[in-house]
């Protein structure tokens, strides 16, 4: 049985492949079934091209800032980066108005992209900087820049790109002499703040770890003899320095030895190195507790990044394309390559961890657990319910209420009864039992702290017991479903065929739609009811719908607005996740730049059969619904495609269901279509339509 990914509390894809989709099949078969693309990278390396599965995708150069125009006042500075990709040769040429390094009429601009105005304004007044990849010079970027006057206080340089965490010495002048004289601020706050950056009384600006809201901030320099006030402008970007502290992490996937899941943390400098990685991992290779690791990381201006790990039990060199939203929470895939030893997929998310909570008196209260992965036959399981923790002890909520529900295999069960025990060391990772009356028993979990309301879990039993991987997400104070919600979930359908729903439902679950991928399939149906009952921290709905047929899902309202959904009726085995949507959600809330993850089946052109796909990236759309950004893809066994680069459209309604459109360049097939749902500004749910996919995913606003 193959099953589509299911989510975690934010949305990003807990990826669960089992049976024919996580090596029951064998791995001769997986290359008899590679697609035609795929298939041309295989003969290559037959014959001796070096090629491990990557297709090659064209050599990009993006420009920062890239406004057009922008201006730069007479006699000011700009200064410029380019990020070149899909080539280890990043080296650029500058020019302006197509002159390496410029001229004294237009300007002129350094080999590190200091673009330094004329002192006379030129005729016309704009100006074209463009950066030419030296790998290939038919890749560039160009950026419009107006020369203004400047007749009091300025500021240089009067635009740059600044990465995060790094250092920006800004200059004043009044009527062109250097006025020392003024009081920085950032965005009109005197010596800024810790959201958009600080500024020393010397005009020395320090980026923040996550580029703001717009991305950009005002640098403004006030003369205090009150001759005015001059600006510039400083672009953050993402850098190493966005990835630093300690994070948990956690991701489930295939190996060539079937499912996997992993849940750990690790400590990263901000400069590139990953120590005190700790780990847990369940997987058709055995279940290793407790494991160390260690790692490189180099991450992009766009917030797309390279993790190399080094596992020590198991021995195993991991590779992760990670896409951080902010400093505190990003999404990852695995990206081992076709020809590893330790091929790989999978989809997770990191978080940045606070260490106040490492300790067993930090959980306490009411949570919701939400956990899922492949039983001890491989097929897809799925776990949610209710329970609450004091002094090391787990109990349900004390009444006949049922406090756990499971679907294994289209199997449901519920409990009425929750007991266990846990503890947290100081190191983060702690240990979590829970006995059920259900036929799982017991249950063992290693778990990673994120903070007192957010932590993650994966099974550790060995032998019969079922492989899962989640997390345990702090309750609501007053579990009820109102408003209007955005959904996913994932799973397999009654002939077990990959299947995933998605929707907006409103009215407390009376009303909206309901999309689903049904292998490939796609259809929307209209909810026009719902006998719907909260009991305890639990809620059940029946939802009737406009084609005579009914969806059972029983839900755990959690504090943050999510709701831990499981399919109770037994027509299909599938999990996933609700948020309540923000008052008002439109076309601007898929405005801006955006990390993701969408994960699940892609379906091999030759022989129709289901294998793991993950991808992670960076899309912007503008305030038109156009789109442009990158793409990282991984197909379990057939290919992995960095930097794909892509574009598209994205347009939203009033309730919040939209549509998204994308072509990846390199990709075979290189079309997505997706419905989404918009959550709020931060957060949308995405479900694939297309016949090629069934994917589910998560887009997680950066600025």
């Amino acid at each position: 049985m193959s099953s589509v990914a299911s989510s975690r509390p934010d949305g990003s894809a807990v990826s669960r492949l089992p049976a024919e989709m996580t090596g029951n099949r064998s791995y001769v078969v997986r290359m008899v079934g590679l697609s035609i693309v795929a298939f041309l990278v295989v003969a290559m390396v037959a014959c001796g091209s070096g090629s491990s599965g990557l297709i090659s995708n064209p050599v990009m150069v993006t420009v920062t800032p890239n406004t057009n125009p922008l201006n730069a006042q007479a006699g000011q500075t700009i200064q410029f980066t380019a990020n070149v990709t899909n080539t280890t040769n990043t080296a650029v040429t500058w020019q302006v108005n197509q002159v390496t390094g410029g001229d004294a009429t237009h300007g002129m601009i350094t080999t590190g992209g200091l673009y330094t105005a004329p002192s006379t304004i030129p005729n016309p007044a704009t100006v074209t900087v463009t950066a030419i990849s030296q790998a290939d010079t038919t890749a560039s970027q160009s950026v419009t820049v107006t020369v203004i006057p400047c007749t009091t206080i300025c500021v240089s340089p009067s635009a740059a790109s600044v990465a995060a965490g790094a250092m920006q010495t800004f200059t004043a002048t009044n009527g062109g002499v250097p006025d020392t004289n003024v009081t920085w601020q950032v965005n009109g706050v005197t010596g800024g703040d810790a959201t958009h950056g600080t500024i020393s009384a010397t005009g020395v600006y320090t980026a923040p770890a996550t580029p703001p809201a717009g991305q950009s901030v005002t640098i403004g320099a006030v003369d205090n003899g009150g001759a005015g006030t001059g600006t510039a402008t400083a672009t953050i970007v993402f850098s190493n320095a966005t990835l630093h502290g300690p994070y948990a992490f956690s991701f489930s996937g295939t190996t060539n030895n079937g499912f996997i899941g992993v849940a750990g943390s690790f400590t990263a400098d901000g400069k590139g190195n990953i120590t005190s990685g700790l780990q847990d991992i369940n997987s058709g290779s055995g279940v290793f507790t407790s494991k160390t690791f260690t790692g490189t990381y180099a991450m992009g201006s766009d917030g797309r990044g390279d993790v190399a790990l080094t596992w020590q039990t198991p021995s195993q060199k991991i590779t992760w394309k990670i896409a951080m939203a902010s400093d505190q929470h990003g999404l990852l895939i695995r990206f081992d390559g076709v020809s590893s030893t330790n091929a790989g997929a999978g989809s997770g998310s990191i978080d940045r961890q606070d260490t106040t909570a490492f300790n067993t008196g930090a959980l306490s209260g009411n949570y919701v657990i939400n956990v899922s992965g492949a039983d001890s036959a491989s097929n897809p399981i799925f776990e949610a319910g209710a329970l609450t923790a004091s002094a090391a002890s787990i109990t349900g909520d004390g009444t006949p209420n049922v406090v756990l529900d499971v679907n294994d295999d289209g199997a449901v069960q519920s409990s009425t009864t929750l007991s266990g025990n846990y503890m947290i060391q100081s190191t983060g990772r702690g240990t979590l039992a829970l006995t059920s009356a259900t036929t799982l028993a017991t249950q063992n979990f290693a778990v990673y702290v994120v903070n007192a309301n957010l932590m993650n879990l994966v099974e550790v039993d060995s032998g019969a017991a079922p492989a899962v991987l989640g997390s345990v997400n702090r309750a609501a104070a007053s579990p009820a479903l109102n408003g209007s919600y955005a959904f996913t979930m994932g799973g397999v359908d009654n002939v077990n065929a990959p299947f995933a729903l998605g929707g907006v439902l409103t009215g407390g679950l009376t009303g909206g739609t309901i999309d689903n991928n049904d292998n490939g399939s796609f259809g929307s149906l209209s909810v026009t009811g719902c006998t719907c009952a909260v009991t305890g921290a639990r809620g059940q709905a029946s939802l009737q719908l406009s084609n005579g047929g009914t969806i059972g899902l029983a839900g755990y309202p959690a504090a943050d607005g999510s709701v831990a959904l499981i399919g109770i009726d037994g027509t299909f085995a599938a999990g996933g996740v609700a948020f309540q949507q923000a008052a008002s959600v439109d076309q601007s809330s898929a405005t801006g730049s955006f990390a993701l993850n969408w994960n699940g089946a892609f379906f091999d052109p030759l022989t129709g059969a289901p294998e793991e796909e993950d991808i992670s990236g960076q899309l912007a759309a503008d305030s038109t619904g156009a789109v442009s950004g990158n793409l990282d893809l991984s197909v379990f066994g057939v290919i992995t495609n960095p930097n794909a680069a892509t574009t598209g459209t994205v347009s939203v309604s009033s309730n919040g269901r939209g549509i998204l459109n994308a072509q990846a360049g390199g990709v075979t097939p290189a079309s997505f279509s997706h419905n989404i749902y918009v959550v709020d500004n931060n957060t949308t749910l995405v479900l694939d339509t297309d016949g090629t996919r069934v994917l589910l995913g998560v887009m997680k606003r950066q600025y």
